[in-house]
């Protein structure tokens, strides 16, 4: 399982995101739960290694947590208790994860600041 964080204690930051209009932190939240699926979609569909049984491609999955305006994260991970192995063997050739993370986390922002570029507060 991987996980990236990004936490940002600044006070008017903190401030700021707390006063977000419901709706454009329903917006967010679309687009990261989005972003959720294509992360999951980009695992599955180019995951380097050839399938014996299918369980672990079918395995990699992500889930999107929104609970709150100033914490969100999206997880990326496998469910075969071997997904660790396929990640990091061989200088991680036939990891995927990290890989998923870079372009769905590259795509997400760029939907994020489309969307707040066109945002007025």
């Amino acid at each position: 399982m991987a996980k990236v964080k990004f936490e940002y204690t600044s006070g008017n930051l903190k401030r700021n995101v707390a006063n977000i209009p419901n709706t454009i932190n329903n917006q967010i939240n679309a687009v990261m739960d989005r972003a959720a699926v294509q992360g999951e979609a980009e695992m599955k569909t180019n995951a380097p290694w050839h399938d014996r049984t299918g369980a672990a491609r079918n395995g990699l999955h992500t889930q999107p947590f929104l609970g709150s305006k100033s914490h969100k994260e999206i997880v990326f991970a496998h469910s075969v208790e071997y997904g660790i192995w396929l990640e990091t063997i061989e200088s991680g050739q036939w990891a995927i994860i990290l890989k998923s993370m870079r372009v769905t986390g590259y795509n997400m922002m760029n939907n994020l600041r489309y969307l707040l570029d066109r945002t007025r507060f």
